[in-house]
């Protein structure tokens, strides 16, 4: 009956995919890529030959977007930066895998995913510069469908399926990490494209959202996304107490406490709609990233954090430390596979996004991943919506997956929302009698950077 149930759940998955190439595709492989790179779940449940030729096909599919358009023009000046650290960062990625004698197919697969996350950042420029409405208005369009789909298709998945981790609308069929982090992002698009003036119809889609994270069996939403939503509504406006964030703080601790009373794992009564323990719900986030009292290095992708810093601390490193063991540890071993290798943490599950990168790349590959990702976070124009994101960014590479940087989707909502922040598109309220002012970027030379 499952099977069954899950085969009709992906006939929707399906119908919605046609639904948006009907509505959105005229001939431009932008609109394409960014369709397909949301339906990753789609291609991996129909099995691994034709998950890995999707997988293929998309950076070819974004190379097509970047030559197509004539008029495009790179800044790799203003950008250098990014062009720089992406190159050190390719460097060490390889050397790891040249040494660790990693196959070929391993590699581009792994690779691939950066390199996209690289093009995005220029393909997405050029088009806020030479095609703003394209991008502002086509592109959030297409984007918010987009999001919305998802929240249609948990629906259906709830009815169809039930709980299920790896299943998150169609963006995964394998890996259950999205379900925290796309309603995280989600909300940062929504807040950008309705420049934090929200009404009820996008509080709503808000809580479904976290209507995912529910879905897919995930504590750490009802906890995060409380303090996004507060650095998104107090710390980015740089708001004292006003009237619009009046109403914004009683959905703060609605939302942990909802999570709390419907995740059986976060309530002493281990039940849907179990009695609200506030004590026991810290405890048992503290425990699960951290363990308990001698063991907690062992435990928890918080302690894998904490066990990376012991081991740089002590300035005594291996071969293994400093570019890691390649990616077959990491991307081609089972449970216990993993444990026999010998980091001394929880278990494989517990290798956080920072703890990844040390296995496949050592801390040469930390260093060169972290300042990549970092010049790309720091063209954020504004200075609090840069504290914002990169806060965001760190919770999730350092005590969560590091998926942000692994999957197409998240790395286009990261990145397209970085661009149009620094567009004539998003203005923050700010001051107590909310007044805006707007987020844009500095002209120099008559170019805006």
């Amino acid at each position: 009956m499952f099977g069954r149930n899950e085969n009709l759940y992906y006939i929707f998955v399906a119908i919605s995919l046609v639904y948006l190439l009907l509505k959105y595709y005229r001939n431009n492989f932008l609109i394409l890529f960014i369709i397909l790179i949301f339906y990753d779940g789609l291609f991996a449940y129909f099995g691994s030959n034709i998950w890995n030729l999707y997988k293929a096909g998309l950076p070819i599919l974004l190379l097509f977007s970047l030559f197509w358009n004539k008029n495009m023009k790179f800044e790799f000046v203003i950008y250098k930066d990014v062009v720089i650290y992406y190159f050190l960062f390719s460097i060490s990625f390889m050397l790891s895998s040249f040494f660790n004698q990693d196959n070929l197919t391993l590699i581009l697969n792994q690779y691939s995913k950066y390199f996209i996350l690289f093009l995005l950042v220029f393909i997405l420029k050029s088009h806020s510069d030479f095609q703003s409405h394209f991008f502002s208005e086509k592109i959030k369009k297409l984007v918010t469908d987009l999001i919305i789909i998802q929240v249609f298709l948990t629906i259906i998945k709830l009815y169809l399926i039930g709980l299920n981790e790896s299943i998150i609308g169609s963006i995964s069929y394998i890996g259950g990490a999205a379900g925290t982090v796309f309603p995280v992002l989600g909300f940062i698009f929504l807040w950008g494209i309705k420049k934090g003036e929200f009404d009820t119809k996008e509080w709503t889609i808000v809580f479904l959202l976290l209507l995912v994270g529910y879905a897919s069996m995930k504590r750490a939403i009802w906890f995060i996304m409380p303090v996004v939503i507060f650095l998104f509504y107090y710390y980015v406006p740089g708001k004292k107490l006003s009237k619009r964030l009046l109403y914004v703080i009683p959905l703060l601790p609605l939302i942990f406490y909802l999570g709390v009373r419907i995740n059986p794992t976060l309530n002493p009564d281990k039940s849907f709609w179990g009695r609200f323990d506030l004590d026991y719900a810290l405890n048992y986030a503290r425990d699960y990233s951290f363990g308990e009292g001698r063991e907690a290095s062992k435990k928890g992708r918080g302690g894998a954090t904490l066990q990376l810093v012991k081991t740089l601390l002590t300035l005594d490193y291996s071969q293994r430390d400093l570019i890691g063991m390649g990616l077959k540890p990491m991307y081609t071993t089972d449970y216990e596979e993993f444990d026999k290798l010998g980091f001394d943490i929880g278990h494989k599950g517990s290798a956080n996004g920072i703890f990844q990168t040390y296995v496949t790349s050592g801390f040469i590959g930390v260093l060169f991943t972290l300042l990549f990702i970092l010049s790309i976070l720091n063209k954020i124009k504004n200075k609090r919506l840069k504290f914002a994101i990169i806060a965001v960014f760190c919770w999730e590479y350092f005590f969560y997956t590091g998926i942000i940087m692994r999957t197409q989707a998240l790395s286009f909502l990261l990145v397209y929302f970085i661009i149009y922040s620094n567009g004539n598109y998003l203005k923050v309220p700010n001051g107590l009698n909310s007044k805006v002012r707007y987020v844009t970027a500095p002209v120099v030379n008559n170019k805006q950077f």
